[in-house]
């Protein structure tokens, strides 16, 4: 899904209608005001999922003759360390501030990173449909467009239906154990 996806329900969900057809037949330039201060708020909102809700969570392959992987070297920031393995075993690492250094040339290392900075409507969305999806998305934007709007009853609002959405999320990720019947 793209930013624009998630800015076209959130300027629905505004009573933006006008500017929604605009995105939606693509002729609305990223210059716009309005369409500025949706994507500031996608950020906000994507910035605050992921630090706070959601890890964003990449996996990548890397090689280095002395086990020594740098950050500049990965695709992504890093913000954590989640795992490193080799050849499907997980393996000692240890974390500094600019590099991980493991005993192995070879490692697949997981971790969580710091999402990018969204410049365009056309600019992919670094959430998976699967995850969030663009509707609920689209309501953080929306509370974050009214809030900076200054329409604090409809931003509490959004703001309600978007957290009892993430509270969902939440409650369907975790695992539950199933109560015992007793006989």
């Amino acid at each position: 899904m793209t930013v624009k996806d998630i800015i076209y329900y959130a300027s629905l969900m505004c009573g933006k209608e006008k500017l929604a057809e605009q995105i939606a037949q693509g002729v609305l330039p990223d210059d716009n005001p309005d369409a500025v201060r949706f994507l500031n708020c996608y950020n906000l909102t994507v910035m605050e999922l992921s630090e706070e809700i959601e890890p964003l969570i990449y996996c990548e392959t890397l090689s280095s003759p002395n086990g020594v992987f740098y950050y500049t070297s990965f695709t992504k920031p890093p913000k954590r360390i989640v795992s490193v393995s080799s050849f499907g075993r997980e393996i000692a690492f240890t974390v500094f501030h600019d590099r991980v250094e493991t005993g192995a040339g070879v490692c697949e290392i997981t971790y969580d990173y710091r999402s990018a900075k969204a410049s365009s409507l056309a600019d992919e969305c670094e959430y998976d449909e699967n995850v969030f999806s663009a509707r609920v998305l689209a309501m953080g934007v929306a509370a974050e467009f009214l809030l900076v709007s200054g329409l604090y009853d409809e931003a509490a609002t959004w703001r309600e239906r978007y957290e009892k959405a993430i509270e969902t999320h939440l409650i369907s990720k975790s695992k539950r154990i199933r109560g015992r019947v007793w006989l």
